[in-house]
């Protein structure tokens, strides 16, 4: 049975810059009245709650569906549910654990911590203690994902960094191998940006580079192609099944867009990938074009 008052819900930030999914929990607690109360909290908090009274479907359940958390419910006199969290912990990486636990002098709650739960509660749960630490969980994650994204982000631009480049070219590379589809990259370089600094100044050249990040963001296609600052003044497309013809296209719009409402032009270099070439090779490939397109005439397409 959990103890305490109702209470209001407990909302995220809306105004936290973090892409939060919806939050979902699994309960794997045997009793009835406790599995009861333990979901009326989760959904009070905007939870979608998924309950089961033993073990026997979890494995299953979280290979079919997505959930932020799991509780379960612990008997710390026996090694066997500490070796079953460390199992879950080992698979599902991004799924966050609360034990509600027995008290017991045989494992401990470090031994709890170990396996790899986000926290623990002892039996009976409090509404109060529970709805904090499922706060603090929530809170921690999403400190970890923006710290994460600003690993990978320029700071600048908004886009991906060079770091986050060849990353996700590298699996996109092995995605294309397996699955035999197409990947191309686009390379582009910012004409004469070096006199533009010199005559405009360097805070006028950032709010610049900001605008060209911007409106690659608005040309590529949502949530297929990505963009990134590759360095200074120049950046890298990832184009996801797209040939020439897409290439082109893209880069079009892209030139359109920089002249019109950034005064720029850039130059491009863009390479089909294939699959005896490496990485490297296919970001050489794409250098050598960007730079044929230069010398025929600035802002071209490779």
């Amino acid at each position: 049975m959990l103890n305490g008052k109702q209470s209001t819900p407990i909302r995220m930030d809306p105004t936290e810059n973090i892409d939060l999914k919806p939050e979902s929990a699994l309960i794997l607690y045997q009793d009835k009245s406790g599995n009861k109360e333990v979901s009326d909290i989760f959904r009070t908090m905007g939870f979608i709650v998924t309950t089961i009274p033993d073990r026997s479907k979890t494995w299953d359940l979280l290979r079919q569906k997505e959930f932020s958390f799991l509780v379960i419910e612990v008997d710390l006199s026996t090694g066997h549910d500490i070796q079953f969290i460390e199992n879950l912990n080992a698979t599902f990486h991004d799924l966050s654990i609360i034990a509600i636990t027995n008290s017991s002098s045989k494992y401990s709650y470090l031994d709890l911590v170990n396996a790899g739960v986000s926290d623990f509660i002892k039996k009976p749960p409090e509404r109060s203690e529970m709805e904090a630490k499922i706060q603090r969980i929530i809170n921690d994650r999403a400190v970890r994902e923006h710290l994460s994204k600003l690993s990978i982000t320029d700071s600048l631009t908004g886009l991906y960094n060079q770091r986050r480049f060849y990353k996700r070219l590298q699996d996109e590379a092995l995605r294309s191998r397996r699955q035999n589809t197409s990947l191309s990259l686009l390379l582009m370089d910012i004409d004469n940006f070096k006199s533009y600094n010199d005559t405009y100044g360097h805070l006028a050249g950032d709010r610049a580079l900001k605008k060209v990040g911007q409106i690659i963001s608005e040309n590529i296609r949502l949530g297929v192609d990505s963009g990134y600052r590759y360095g200074g003044d120049e950046f890298a497309i990832i184009l996801i099944d797209a040939g020439a013809e897409i290439a082109k296209e893209i880069g079009a719009r892209i030139q359109e867009s920089l002249r019109k409402h950034a005064g720029l032009t850039a130059s491009m270099g863009f390479v089909k990938y294939s699959h005896e070439r490496s990485v490297r090779e296919l970001v050489a490939e794409a250098d050598r074009e960007l730079y044929r397109a230069k010398e025929r005439s600035k802002g071209k397409f490779g």
